[in-house]
């Protein structure tokens, strides 16, 4: 088991396709409280200045039990925009990414290991990549 601590994730700034974007190419999200019992969550401390406006990362696990089958897991990201209004510093709009892995009781490491890897380079294929940054379709 890995303890639960800073996680650095590498953001657009560092790809080809973002000329132009602040050149941050990485943000760093702190372990906040663990929510509801399983949820793991971590707080991006440079974003924001309310919980409705800093940027969250949450994590769980749902084991395989006597009376379940499968394992799941869901890693949420919560993105918002801050915008000041009269004032106050409120979300103006969230974006929100999810990514689930449900796995059989008999599925190996290696099966496991596989459906992430090709999750991941799903995600960084160019039609695939084109529907999430420019919410173009495949024809």
């Amino acid at each position: 088991m890995t303890a639960k601590t800073t996680l650095t994730l590498d953001d657009s700034a560092s790809t080809p396709e973002s000329p132009g974007t602040p050149a941050v190419a990485n943000r760093t999200f702190t372990p906040g409280q663990m929510e509801n019992g399983n949820v793991h969550t971590f707080y991006e401390p440079t974003t924001g200045v309310t919980p409705a406006t800093k940027s969250k990362l949450t994590a769980s696990l749902t084991p395989i039990s006597a009376t379940r089958n499968t394992a799941r897991i869901k890693i949420a990201l919560a993105y918002p925009k801050a915008q000041t209004i009269d004032g106050l510093v409120v979300a103006a709009h969230v974006n929100r990414g999810f990514v689930e892995f449900v796995f059989d009781k008999n599925s190996t490491r290696d099966d496991r290991r596989d459906i992430k890897a090709l999750l991941i380079s799903a995600l960084q294929e160019v039609g695939i990549n084109e529907m999430i940054a420019d919410l173009e379709d495949l024809y």
